[in-house]
């Protein structure tokens, strides 16, 4: 009897020992999936930022006339071309706008019409950048898609 105790003692104290070491295990690769998503959200939501920042230096700069000629106003306004999406309704809108500028640079209405697209465009993707770094993203898959351009 004494004998088939100590089996049955051994039996479990393998059992303890081997969930310990699944458990540990699976906890693991739970800490390093959550790591490297905090990591890529970091990079992420600091490149947004520079994003951000550099379409506002270079709006400013349009609006406030702050170029010495029509080559530096040309290279503020394929920038800011480049930076934004041409499949996007809303982002189509700010191209027109530059475009419009670009051919009359002193167009203050056309200016406030950017203006007011930056400002939306900006915000959007201010609460985009919130909500994906939220801590129940996980949980809540939303997408913040603005319209696209048909084609």
């Amino acid at each position: 009897m004494e004998i088939l105790g100590k089996l049955i003692s051994m039996q479990v104290l393998i059992a303890l020992i081997s969930s310990s070491v699944i458990s540990a295990f699976i906890t693991s690769i739970f800490v390093k999936l959550n790591n490297d998503r905090n990591l890529q959200l970091k990079y992420i939501t600091e490149e947004r930022q520079k994003w951000r920042n550099q379409i506002k230096e270079n709006v400013s700069l349009l609006v406030s006339n702050s170029y010495e000629n029509d080559k530096e106003l040309k290279r503020i306004v394929t920038f800011l071309l480049l930076s934004v999406n041409p499949n996007d309704e809303e982002d189509v809108k700010i191209i027109n706008c530059l475009n419009n500028i670009l051919i009359n640079n002193n167009d203050d209405n056309e200016k406030n019409k950017l203006i007011e697209l930056i400002q939306q465009l900006l915000k959007h993707d201010w609460e985009r950048a919130k909500k994906e770094s939220s801590a129940f993203n996980g949980l809540m898959k939303k997408k913040y898609i603005r319209k696209k351009v048909h084609q």
